[in-house]
């Protein structure tokens, strides 16, 4: 029976999934994780043979825990499954080792069917059987200005848009406070932006974040 770890920070959406996977693969074994943390846990302990992951998580970095979860597990497929916008994460996810990604307006049915393409052996799965597209979903403009961004700077720009200090943004991503405010300087002259605020409303017009959530410059 394979084993599917669940990594997503609301409960409601993982006993949604775990729902839909069970029936779709007619017996699988869940792991629920609510973040990074105890995905870590999970990986650690148990054989995981496909991890399923909303990258916006509350402790780490998404693009990052990616790399980090295809140094330790290699072989493992990765399925990002999120809300945020297909383009520009999407590319980057897969980049950083993913599988293949699905945004969460698709069906539970579609959802299924990749994952059972994952289980088989595919290593990059899209839209049913072309690999290595991302499935198609809400989509951040293909020549968006962020796509002159640096992965970390990506990483920076997305934290900050989500209301978390310098210093919260350096402990997530194991960087000093200085080094998060050159990112920042950097981010404003690539997008041409001169305000956290003006930062979080292009994160979420851009699909760079799930919600809305514009913060005061720190």
């Amino acid at each position: 029976m394979p084993t599917v770890l669940i990594i997503d920070p609301q409960p409601v959406v993982r006993k949604g999934l775990g729902w839909a996977l069970q029936k779709a693969l007619h017996g699988v074994a869940l792991v629920e994780a609510d973040g990074a943390g105890a995905a870590r846990r999970a990986v650690r302990v148990r054989r995981i043979d496909l991890i399923v992951l909303e990258p916006d998580l509350p402790d780490a970095d998404g693009l990052r825990f990616i790399k980090e979860l295809r140094a330790q597990r290699p072989d493992t497929p990765i399925l990002v499954f999120s809300a945020l916008a297909a383009g520009e994460i999407a590319r980057r996810a897969v980049g950083a080792g993913a599988s293949a990604f699905q945004h969460k307006d698709a069906s539970l049915q579609a959802l299924g069917q990749m994952a059972r393409e994952l289980l088989a052996g595919h290593r990059r799965v899209g839209p049913v059987t072309e690999p290595p597209t991302p499935v198609p979903g809400p989509r951040a403009e293909p020549t968006a200005p962020s796509a002159t961004l640096s992965d970390r700077e990506l990483q920076v720009l997305r934290l900050l848009s989500q209301g978390r200090s310098a210093p919260e943004v350096a402990r997530v991503l194991s960087i000093s406070p200085k080094t998060v405010n050159t990112h920042r300087r950097h981010i404003y002259r690539k997008l041409g932006l001169d305000s956290v605020s003006a930062l979080a409303a292009y994160a979420f017009r851009h699909g760079l974040v799930p919600n809305r959530r514009v913060s005061s410059e720190r």
